[in-house]
């Protein structure tokens, strides 16, 4: 058979979806859909093009080709302003968080043709935009996430192959919230619901026939901050690590891939934290040069509140070393830290604020090594300047 010309104008379409928990209705303004040449003699192919906006005013455009013997089709589609928050039925059993906000923009070329084992599906120039997304979980004073944009840019997926390749992730202007409770429990563990589904049991072919390959060419994250609200301590504790900035080159999830990093970060506002090296994702191993400085030590007062009798009125911390964290095949985490740190103008007094207690100009530990496991530490020199104390 053959259509020569299959067209609809300015068509409305309503969408009822009852199958998730909550019901999802939606409707279609403006469809416009034209398809020239369909037919099902093998080898000769239809141009198809369809455009249709939301009642939310979320615009989606398709323009390519489609075959039916064999089924092949390929073409671009183009989704903008797609708002993420009215698709909540579809997320809402598997996620306790909400999105509040968040608009999607989105240009893909595709291609697909079907196979006896398995259909090849092909996304390339994938470019992908982010704005405005905001997460919120129940009981929480603030927002879990907040971005201003978030980016992927020139992306291939390769469904077959299961390869994702990502030219550029970018994301700017970002806050996020951590909480751990008083059971010890943080916020982030709590976003997805826990599933009544019994467990899957092992299968008898190789992980890796399953493992997805993840590559990224470019990282970048500029101007984050991260609020920290611990009240597991008797006395909560308040932090905040803000002016993050992280760059990152050829990261991969394939064994032993090593991708290059430079994280920069602010610690309160006043103290400065900076790594600088590479690391692997399969297995997690981290080598950086590690540098910091002007760490205060009174934000952290409270951790020290129901071990020391003196109240610290001043102090900060600075190091610079080089750091190794790597996981054994037993997943047993190693960390070693090669270095020096140094504690300059540090502060304290008796409880009772009446009189001082120690003080010190400057204290330097050179020449430390410091292993997690098995525990090792040495240090080299000790150099104490402008001590005070009052016995």
């Amino acid at each position: 058979f053959s259509a020569e010309d299959i067209s609809i104008a300015s068509a409305t379409v309503h969408v009822d979806d009852e199958k998730p928990e909550r019901p999802y209705k939606t409707r279609l303004d403006n469809l416009n859909l034209k398809v020239t040449g369909l037919t099902n003699e093998p080898g000769k192919k239809a141009h198809v093009e369809i455009s249709f906006e939301s009642e939310n005013k979320e615009k989606f455009s398709h323009s390519g080709t489609f075959q039916m013997t064999p089924l092949l089709a390929d073409g671009k589609l183009d989704v903008n302003a797609l708002e993420i928050a009215p698709l909540r039925p579809y997320y809402d059993s598997a996620l306790a968080a909400e999105v509040k906000e968040g608009r999607l923009v989105l240009s893909t070329q595709y291609s697909f043709a079907s196979s006896e084992t398995q259909p090849e599906i092909k996304l390339t120039d994938l470019n992908a935009n982010l704005r405005g997304f905001r997460l919120d979980l129940p009981g929480q004073p603030e927002p879990l996430w907040r971005v201003a944009s978030l980016a992927l840019k020139d992306v291939t997926v390769d469904v077959a192959k299961k390869i994702v390749v990502i030219g550029a992730f970018e994301a700017k202007e970002g806050s996020g919230y951590i909480e751990r409770d008083k059971d010890g429990k943080l916020n982030l563990a709590r976003i997805a619901k826990s599933s009544t589904e019994p467990p899957a049991q092992p299968s008898s072919a190789k992980s890796t026939d399953s493992e997805w390959r993840i590559d990224a060419k470019q990282i970048a994250l500029d101007r984050f901050k991260v609020d920290l609200n611990d009240q597991e301590n008797p006395t909560p504790v308040k932090s905040s690590v803000a002016n993050i900035s992280i760059r990152g080159q050829n990261f991969s999830t394939a064994k032993n891939q090593r991708g290059k990093a430079t994280i920069r970060a602010k610690i309160n506002d006043k103290g400065s934290l900076q790594l600088v090296g590479s690391a692997t994702v399969n297995p997690v191993n981290a080598q950086f040069a590690v540098e910091g400085q002007g760490i205060e030590l009174v934000p952290f007062q409270a951790y020290l509140a129901d071990k020391v009798n003196l109240l610290l009125t001043g102090g900060s911390v600075g190091t610079k070393g080089d750091l190794i964290y790597e996981t054994g095949a037993d997943g047993a985490a190693k960390l070693n830290y090669r270095g020096n740190v140094q504690v300059d103008d540090f502060a304290s007094v008796e409880k009772d604020g009446a009189q001082d207690l120690l003080k010190w100009k400057s204290l330097a530990l050179d020449a430390i090594q410091f292993n997690l496991e098995p525990f090792q530490l040495r240090i080299g020199e000790i150099s104490l300047a402008d001590f005070y104390s009052r016995l």
